[in-house]
């Protein structure tokens, strides 16, 4: 093969190699190594290697050791550069070299991209481990599994920055709790649309955040009266317009919800949190309590994306719990054995 030793022999040579170190350790592994563990298997230091084979692969411990991971990152950023420099400079190439190159330079910036999300989950993981029952961890292997190819397969694709943020704190969240994010909800995060995000970014904002789950109590002929910016800057939405297209998308619906208030609930806004008490007479102190609204409120995938998302709460919030505020307290004046209500503001 005419190939400039130099450039892309050497970097054929370094991937045939990680080849060779993923066909030894995956035969002494008990499952088929994830994408991930064999990128960190190919080009990890011998200790990662060691901590891999002993099966204490995890996202936790893998944060723990950022430094061979960044190592790792480094490595296959450099092998990028270098056939990418050598597919620009070298004068001898034939359509199979070139071809062979193109194919390993896709495969790297795959690589890289997954890379890049894990990287970033790292900010939304503790420093101390404390996952999941080890019987649910078994009981559902192979969900899990199916869940990571997918999310694996998604984070390696060209995907916009608010995309790589929430697949970064999905594969977190997953890490804590395997039952956290469906697999249908990290589907629908890798199709879902810009527009779309921009319209769910809009909700999120102008709702109400209810323990987490935003909830818009503003009905349509009121919401009609507020025009707000899109996540990107590129455009204004009037937020009737935003909440019936989530609706048409399926994405939000309009329900009679209930909330259960048998302990505090944390109400956030634009100006603040406030915790919601809700207290019926001459109940056992183990009863329990909840409350019915009628709002609109994300579908129970699309409420797995909501809360990978960080809403910048609008003055819309606000105005959301002010409706909710007097709803409850009209009630507990006039509806009979609704209880009290009160709303204590969350200091900073």
């Amino acid at each position: 093969m005419d190939i400039d030793i130099d450039g892309e022999a050497v970097v054929e040579g370094i991937m045939q190699s990680a080849g060779s170190a993923i066909n030894a350790i995956s035969g002494t592994l008990s499952r088929e190594p994830s994408g991930l563990a064999k990128i960190l298997i190919a080009y990890g230091p011998k200790s990662m290697r060691d901590w891999i084979i002993a099966g204490r692969f995890n996202l936790i411990q893998l944060k723990k050791q950022e430094e061979a991971f960044s190592l790792v990152c480094n490595t296959l950023v450099g092998h990028y550069k270098k056939l990418t420099t050598a597919n620009k400079t070298s004068k001898r190439r034939t359509l199979i070299s070139s071809a062979f190159s193109n194919l390993c330079i896709d495969q790297l910036e795959r690589d890289i991209r997954l890379l890049n999300v894990v990287q970033k989950a790292f900010t939304y993981l503790p420093d101390v481990e404390s996952r999941f029952d080890d019987n649910e961890d078994k009981k559902d292997s192979d969900q899990q599994l199916l869940w990571l190819d997918n999310f694996e397969s998604l984070a390696r694709r060209r995907n916009e920055p608010w995309r790589v943020e929430l697949l970064s704190r999905a594969i977190a969240e997953i890490e804590l709790s395997s039952r956290s994010i469906s697999l249908k909800a990290l589907w629908e995060l890798g199709m879902l649309e810009e527009d779309d995000f921009n319209l769910l970014a809009i909700f999120c904002d102008s709702a109400l955040d209810v323990d987490g789950r935003p909830l818009m109590l503003i009905l349509p002929e009121e919401q009609i009266k507020f025009e707000l910016d899109s996540k990107d800057g590129a455009g204004v939405y009037n937020l009737a317009y935003a909440v019936n297209m989530l609706v048409d998308k399926r994405l939000v619906q309009k329900i009679e919800t209930q909330v259960e208030t048998s302990c505090p609930v944390l109400l956030k806004h634009s100006m603040g949190a406030h915790y919601l008490h809700h207290t019926i007479e001459n109940l056992s102190e183990d009863s329990k309590t909840a409350i019915q609204i009628i709002a609109f409120e994300p579908t129970d995938y699309c409420l797995d994306i909501c809360r990978l998302y960080d809403p910048d709460h609008n003055s819309v919030s606000y105005a959301n719990f002010e409706i909710l505020k007097n709803t409850l307290e009209e009630g507990s004046e006039k509806v009979e054995n609704f209880g009290l209500v009160d709303f204590k503001e969350v200091l900073p």
